[in-house]
């Protein structure tokens, strides 16, 4: 469910709609006094609006394999594409909610076709999911890029693009974007997981730019939701605008690794295990030892070198670890030190 604004609800008010409905406490009016309901394809309205968005002769001509994963995005994001004069080839590219041939997550693991074909046709390669909302790369070499690099090249460009020069990153996403928002003179703040905490953060913070990385970036002047399409012609722009490849500017990143485990929690212990959880790191630590605690969605524990962050799904039963180093054997160590934690107030708990 969406505001006005274009903006998602944000998880308490959802929660008001769901009471309503479950428990009959909505008001109920005959048939005859709903009035005049209109159904409307609104498709070639949503890629006109994108299109006036961006500039055209910017990224006419270019070349884009397309895998929208027999999601919603089927169809709509090869046409809006073309109406923009990019070339495209497209797989996957019919719905189905079964998704016969990939998880509708976009994952690395499970885009090999999308990086070979983008390698074979000297293109690059955009991948969405289920709902067209998120955008993961394949540079022209064949390398499919984490929504953090592709994200981190976005949002270089927003700082430039805008006069605020803020951006609004999640407080998962990897240093990466952070160093790159800073070395284009901007300013990252951090958010919350998910669309609702980003947008709000950009409200708060005036920022023009927020992303997450999984791949959701969103533009505040355009809308204020992730959208494929939209991040394929911003990338595409770029690419133009700099001549240079996706490869070449994701090169220019500095390397970070990162790991995220999931660990089986009740529901109705996710609270207890991340207070006990963070109670037992701080009873082993000197304050010396780290830079900052961040709170602002679970506990981030800022190190000079690298992160931990420590926090509940707030749709799945699912405890999450998140750490992210230079190197892997430190990422190793994070995480190591985080699922033990877990599991210790879990064998507690349960």
């Amino acid at each position: 469910m969406f505001n006005r604004d274009t903006s998602e609800l944000v998880l308490k008010e959802e929660e008001k709609f769901e009471q309503m409905l479950f428990e009959g406490t909505h008001d109920k009016v005959n048939y005859q006094q709903l009035g005049e309901i209109e159904y409307r394809d609104l498709t070639w309205d949503y890629i006109e609006y994108i299109l006036s968005k961006i500039d055209l002769e910017k990224v006419a001509g270019r070349s884009v394999v397309v895998d929208p994963g027999n999601g919603s995005a089927a169809g709509v994001l090869k046409h809006g594409l073309e109406q923009a004069g990019v070339n495209t080839v497209a797989f996957n590219d019919y719905p189905d909610p079964t998704f016969p041939n990939r998880p509708p997550s976009p994952h690395p693991g499970n885009l090999g076709k999308l990086g070979r074909l983008a390698k074979n046709t000297n293109a690059i390669g955009i991948a969405t999911d289920g709902d067209g909302d998120r955008a993961i790369f394949a540079d022209e070499k064949g390398n499919v890029l984490w929504g953090d690099k592709s994200g981190a090249i976005l949002a270089a460009d927003a700082v430039k693009r805008y006069k605020t020069k803020k951006v609004v990153v999640t407080l998962n996403s990897s240093s990466v974007v952070k160093w790159a928002v800073k070395s284009a003179g901007g300013i990252p703040i951090e958010s919350g997981i998910g669309p609702p905490a980003i947008i709000s953060k950009m409200k708060d913070s005036g920022a023009p730019f927020g992303i997450e990385e999984s791949g959701k970036n969103i533009w505040r002047d355009v809308f204020l939701y992730g959208d494929a399409l939209l991040s394929t012609l911003r990338m595409l722009e770029i690419l133009e605008r700099t001549g240079s490849s996706l490869s070449k500017l994701a090169s220019q990143l500095p390397t970070y690794y990162m790991e995220k485990i999931a660990i089986d929690c009740p529901m109705d212990l996710k609270e207890k295990v991340l207070e006990r959880s963070f109670r037992k790191w701080q009873e082993t630590r000197d304050e010396t030892e780290y830079v900052e605690i961040i709170s602002i969605d679970g506990k981030k524990i800022v190190y000079e070198d690298s992160w931990l962050l420590l926090r509940s799904s707030g749709t799945e039963p699912v405890f999450r670890v998140f750490a992210e180093a230079k190197s892997k054997e430190r990422v190793t160590t994070l995480i190591d030190e985080g699922r033990t934690l877990v599991k210790e107030v879990l064998n507690e708990l349960t």
